[in-house]
């Protein structure tokens, strides 16, 4: 079964300093660190993997966001000549507030996630309420291993949760979610983050989610994946499996065949 995969920036992640990603890299350079998500269709089925952040949701939990993601993402399918209803399946490779915020567009669908993430995010959500809005954005602007731990990244879970309603499919570990769609549990990011691996014609491609974020990650562990040896042993897979990598924030991907322009 082949699928073609399309690149859509929905997004970005204004004055993130490339330190964020890579160890040891100087402070002031600053990116405007793009959010994606990844249409896939098979002729018969279409699905998203993430759908990015919305200005309204992230402004209302204290996180900025630049562009216009909602508009780009809706644009982009219309291009596509895809519409919301034909949405079938959202696969979230976590659920962090850069990667969810648009689902409400799709009420038809399903929404997939690892059953640990979903546990996961909503016990953090409980802890990071009992923080004042200094502790949170004081955590936020510190290491990112610090910020995760704290829960800092998983504000609206609750509420995301009640949208979703019935919708869940929970899933647990290593599966084929449809003929020629796995998603494949890895950790490091979060605890219960996944990738999704794509069989196209042109052979196998994994969306690799926050544990692979900038094109540097396929080789360099840095501090957004604190879990280092679940990275290194996801990293370890990719390379031995020569799946085609595609980051999750990497700049270059608006350059990418599959890009969405």
């Amino acid at each position: 079964m082949a699928w073609t995969v399309g690149i859509i920036e929905v997004g970005t992640l204004p004055d993130t300093s490339l330190g964020a990603y890579v160890c040891g890299a100087l402070d002031d350079v600053m990116l405007d660190v793009p959010c994606y998500c990844w249409l896939l269709r098979d002729g018969r089925t279409s699905l998203l993997v993430d759908t990015g952040p919305d200005l309204e949701q992230s402004a209302d939990v204290g996180y900025e966001v630049g562009g216009e993601p909602r508009a780009s993402l809706l644009a982009a399918l219309r291009r596509s000549g895809v519409s919301p209803a034909e949405i079938d399946l959202i696969i979230h490779t976590h659920l962090h507030q850069d990667h969810i915020q648009n689902d409400d567009l799709f009420p038809g669908a399903r929404v997939l996630v690892q059953r640990e993430e979903l546990q996961s995010a909503l016990k953090a959500e409980a802890s990071c309420a009992l923080l004042s809005d200094a502790d949170r954005a004081t955590l936020a602007a510190g290491p990112y291993a610090r910020s995760q731990a704290a829960g800092v990244w998983y504000r609206g879970i609750g509420r995301f949760r009640e949208a979703v309603g019935e919708r869940w499919r929970l899933v647990h570990g290593e599966q084929e979610i449809l003929p020629g769609i796995t998603v494949v549990p890895n950790g490091g990011h979060t605890s219960g983050h996944q990738s999704v691996l794509v069989a196209t014609a042109e052979g196998p491609v994994c969306l690799c989610g926050d544990i692979v974020s900038l094109a540097i990650n396929r080789d360099v562990v840095g501090p957004m994946t604190p879990d280092h040896e679940a990275t290194r042993v996801f990293l370890r897979r990719l390379r031995s499996e020569t799946w085609e990598a595609i980051p999750a924030h990497e700049p270059a991907m608006r350059a990418h065949r599959w890009f969405i322009g």
